[in-house]
Parts: structure tokens; sequence; C-alpha cells
């Protein structure tokens, strides 16, 4: 799937090319500025939670924002990002942190959430079981972006 049709190629260069977390924030800003309002995001299970892989967990995230798409929603997709998240996770956990990667939410997902050009956070079935996720759901109800609870019957005719 490519759900990065709000993406132009420079964008795409420009995230594979980051180097510090703050260029990919102000490369998403730059990309969620362009798009139509209202936009909308998808949280859910990446690095922790739902399907306890992260390479199936993305798939997931990429067909719900496939599907949400499909249905006319304005669905921001960090996809062309993750690789940059995971080795900044992986990074952080190679330190030998136990906890989790505090950067990641403080440093991107605040700011994009408190930039007010989010409007709406679809949550995937499990998220509640993520910690990232269980966070990006407080800090959406902090700063007044509508949370939807996806059902697990949203899912289920996507084979996972």
């Amino acid at each position: 799937m490519n759900n990065n049709h709000y993406w132009s190629e420079h964008d795409l260069v420009q995230i594979d090319k980051a180097i510090q977390l703050s260029q990919v924030l102000e490369i998403c800003l730059t990309v969620v500025g362009r798009m139509p309002i209202p936009v909308a995001m998808v949280s859910g299970p990446i690095t922790t939670g739902g399907f306890d892989s992260l390479e199936k967990n993305l798939k997931v995230f990429d067909a719900v924002i496939d599907v949400l798409a499909k249905r006319g929603h304005n669905v921001f997709s960090q996809m062309p990002a993750e690789s940059f998240m995971v080795k900044l996770w992986q990074d952080w956990r190679a330190t030998g942190q136990k906890d989790y990667c505090w950067p990641l939410l403080h440093d991107f997902y605040r700011p994009l959430f408190r930039s007010g050009k989010i409007h709406t956070m679809f949550f995937i079935p499990g998220w509640e079981k993520s910690f990232g996720a269980s966070w990006e759901h407080d800090e959406c109800h902090k700063v007044g972006i509508q949370r939807i609870k996806l059902q697990p019957s949203f899912i289920a005719p996507l084979g996972f």
C-alpha cells in the first residue's frame, strides 16, 4: 500500500537524510500543513503490544490508514518516518535503557499534537496494551484532539 500521497518526493528524500528527531518533526509538520483539514492520524501498537511483531504491527497501521483514506478521511501517514523512529528506539535500547524511548513521545508526538494540525486520532484495537499509544490517547485528550477507538470488527476484514 502507498498511503504517502501527501508526501512529496522531496519530503521522502529529506526524511531518509534526517539525522535528528527535530528534523523528522519539521518535515512531518510541513507535510501535515499541506493537507486538507481536518487531518486525522492513526495510533496503535508498534514497538510494544499488538501482534508482538514490529513488522506485522506496521502492516496493520498501513492497512488501517488505507481503509480510512478510502473512506474519505485525510489521514497523515507517519509511515515514512517509521524507519527513523525504529532506529531511534533500537539505539535507545542499545544504550541499556529499560524504560520507554521518551524522545519519541516528548520530542515528536507531543509537538505534533500540540501544533493544532491534528484533529482526530483513530486508535487501532489493542492500543490499550501499547505504552506509546496509551500515552498518545492521554495526550490527545489534553490538547482536545478527537479520539476514536476502532472496533475489532474494523480490522477483522483486513486479515489480521
